[in-house]
């Protein structure tokens, strides 16, 4: 019986029960400050014990370090199995991905890869594998018509469905390949900086970082993995394609200032060089997207919307409370007109009225003349029609002319200049007074 079937049945010691089982691993407080790493890494110690045996004692350590690990990724693993299943069952699909995984941590995973990535892909494992044995009902209606579309030998048949954790993978798109191409340990930064990002320090804690990490490693990482991309890039193309290499990088680079018109007009004819444009902008502008959508088969934007939101927390299930209203809302008014626009507009109102007036003369007397040339009896009626029209224009005008008009309100500034310029003439003249009092005397002294 080798190690993974001996540690296999292992899952139901209590992890408070672990202080007093100390040897090679590690205790309940202690492991929370550990990277996954380390983790896997005390796992497999405890698994053999210190010289290597399979003991009873050795076997219960090794539920402590899985108990952290299940603690640290199985609530992002139920988010995307909700993606794969119905919210009923997706807790049990994500713990059973997760217990088909233990084997592979306890013997032939790399420590330092991307263990949360590799746990999301045994998701998809299961649910497919859940869908042959006859639970295909209870996956979603979407994951259902996804998985038969997938080809032969790949994910939903026959061996793909072991919900092992998945070896690196060198085909597929061209940003799955670059990706696997970086060392494990950049993979797993990748991962926890772009797609799953989180706390500084729970990212350092989750990794194994020195004190001296900086979030700013993540361009570093991007700038590797465009690198890495281009290159893959270069060696699968043609040779048309290559000659064009060196505008393709250039023309998507972060300061890019122009375009070039021969690499336009070979993307518009060349399909691989305008997917390999496309995804190096989108590593410029939407990296977590692009790479959500070449590492995770199934649901990779949904799982980034429902991960992010607060509702994928169950401490956020509660609507927020409404903040009640104070007040009704202000509805605008308009201002008050000037006393100085009204003013205007009643003058002009008076102009309308005297033109009017003017019009209703002028086509009176022209009917009473017209009328005096025809006939004595039309002039007399025309005569009396023209002093009624002229008689209500003047009515109508006298009465726009004489309404009163509102007086024009100064301000405390207007009256201010207004009484200086009246104590400035009267000044005026007292000093003009003054003076011709003075010439008068002197006169009637000579």
């Amino acid at each position: 019986m080798n190690d993974s079937q001996v540690c296999s049945g292992v899952r139901d010691v209590s992890a408070n029960d672990m202080g007093t089982m100390l040897g090679t691993g590690c205790a309940p407080v202690a492991c929370g400050g550990m990277s996954d790493a380390a983790l896997i890494g005390s796992l497999r110690t405890a698994c053999t014990g210190p010289a290597g045996e399979e003991t009873p004692g050795a076997m219960a350590e090794a539920e402590a370090p899985l108990q952290e690990l299940r603690r640290r990724h199985l609530p992002a693993l139920a988010v995307y199995a909700r993606l794969c299943i119905g919210g009923a069952y997706a807790e049990a699909l994500a713990a059973e991905a997760f217990r088909r995984a233990e084997p592979d941590l306890r013997a032939t995973f790399d420590p330092e890869d991307a263990l949360r990535l590799q746990l999301l892909l045994a998701v998809v494992h299961t649910a497919a594998s859940w869908a042959v044995v006859g639970r295909r009902a209870d996956l979603a209606p979407g994951f259902v018509a996804w998985l038969d579309q997938r080809p032969p030998g790949s994910v939903g048949h026959g061996g793909a469905c072991s919900g092992r954790l998945s070896a690196p993978m060198t085909t597929g798109s061209l940003t799955r390949q670059a990706v696997y191409s970086l060392p494990p340990r950049s993979r797993a930064l990748l991962w926890h900086t772009v797609v799953d990002p989180a706390d500084p320090e729970d990212t350092a804690r989750l990794l194994g970082l020195s004190s001296g990490w900086s979030p700013m490693a993540r361009k570093d990482l991007l700038q590797r993995l465009r690198s890495a991309y281009l290159t893959h890039h270069t060696t699968q193309a043609d040779e048309p394609c290559r000659h064009l290499a060196v505008l393709l990088e250039a023309t998507t680079r972060p300061d890019a200032a122009r375009r070039s018109g021969d690499l336009d007009c070979h993307l518009a004819q060349c399909p691989a060089c305008s997917a390999a444009h496309g995804d190096l902008t989108r590593l410029l502008h939407q990296p977590d997207v692009l790479l959500a959508e070449a590492l995770l088969p199934w649901g990779s934007t949904a799982y980034l919307k429902a991960h992010r939101s607060p509702q994928a927390d169950p401490a956020h299930n509660d609507p927020p409370p409404s903040a009640p209203r104070t007040s009704s809302p202000r509805v605008p008014q308009a201002a008050p007109t000037s006393p100085r626009r009204m003013s205007r507009a009643k003058r002009r109102e008076r102009r309308a009225a005297l033109r009017s007036t003017a019009t209703s003369a002028g086509a009176a007397a022209g009917l009473a003349l017209i009328a005096s040339i025809t006939s004595t009896k039309i002039a007399i009626v025309a005569t009396a029609l023209a002093l009624i029209a002229v008689g209500a224009a003047t009515v109508n005008a006298m009465q726009h002319c004489s309404a009163p008009q509102p007086s024009a309100r100064r301000g405390p500034r207007a009256t201010r200049v207004k009484r200086g310029k009246r104590r400035a003439s009267r000044k005026s003249a007292a000093a003009t007074s003054a003076k011709r009092s003075g010439a008068r005397s002197t006169e009637s002294q000579r």
